[in-house]
């Protein structure tokens, strides 16, 4: 039976405090963490990958030295801030490994900060061999938005949505799985709009009439908020790739959209 590829975002609002430096929400990693846990005993035929959003670890000192737009004319500040924010996407990694190796899930860490080199932020080099061999083996990788080394600008940041974007596309490519779709946990329920009622769907048909709807984004956030979500989840939905966006506050919401078609948040396609 060929197989199928979920890809989780836990964004960094529900895993950090996104008005705090540096806080971890861990009672909510965990109780995430279980859900996973215990969905993926019901998937016995998918494989999993879970994106990390960095919230108030890597977007801090992204915002502070500039990290999206390269090393700047101080090289050595725009060096340092490189140096300083993924060191920060790592701890918060390791927090995210952590909680999900509690549940004796075979998690590993995935970086592409190691294996991806652009160009004026567009990727000129990268392998995705190591991640295919941690699939093939039964491993469950856990990766995140990444500051990524750049040939023209010194660095730049790829999104956790990117990241996951890349992923999906990769192995659509290959058609390694049947079916590829990606889910988004964050504080809301799912695209809101002016009267604060979830959008249950968006499509190329109604996108720009939703764009007006759209905030800003609460807290750090240097890689673009909810638009730039609903923006790269279009462009997969072009190719066949569905997202959802849910809510990750309530116990059991993200467990249900693993397992069952209900329809929760909101659907682009």
């Amino acid at each position: 039976m060929k197989k199928s590829l979920i890809l989780i975002k836990l964004g960094g609002s529900i895993l950090t405090d996104k008005a705090v430096p540096m806080k971890l929400r861990k009672s909510m990693l965990d109780r995430l963490a279980k859900e996973i846990f215990d969905s993926s005993k019901q998937l016995p035929y998918t494989d999993i990958i879970i994106g990390q959003g960095n919230g108030s670890f890597g977007h801090v000192p992204a915002k502070k030295y500039g990290t999206m737009d390269g090393f700047g004319s101080n090289q050595q500040s725009g060096k340092f801030g490189m140096a300083l924010t993924q060191n920060l996407v790592s701890k918060l990694n390791s927090h995210v490994v952590d909680a999900l190796l509690a549940f004796e899930l075979p998690v590993v860490s995935f970086r592409f900060a190691s294996t991806l080199v652009t160009k004026n932020r567009e990727c000129i080099s990268n392998s995705l061999a190591v991640l295919e061999q941690y699939l093939k083996s039964g491993l469950l990788p856990v990766t995140a938005g990444d500051v990524i080394s750049d040939t023209e600008l010194g660095c730049n940041i790829w999104s956790t949505e990117k990241v996951l974007g890349y992923i999906a596309l990769h192995f659509l490519e290959k058609k390694t799985y049947e079916h590829i779709r990606i889910i988004h946990v964050g504080e809301v329920a799912g695209v809101l709009d002016g009267d604060k009622k979830i959008i249950s769907e968006i499509s190329q048909q109604n996108k720009e009439s939703i764009r007006s709807l759209i905030t800003n984004t609460r807290g750090f956030d240097v890689s673009g908020g909810m638009w730039h979500k609903i923006e790269e989840s279009l462009e997969l939905a072009k190719q066949g790739i569905t997202s959802q966006i849910i809510s990750g506050m309530k116990s059991g919401v993200l467990q249900q959209a693993l397992i069952s078609d209900i329809a929760i948040g909101t659907k682009i396609y």
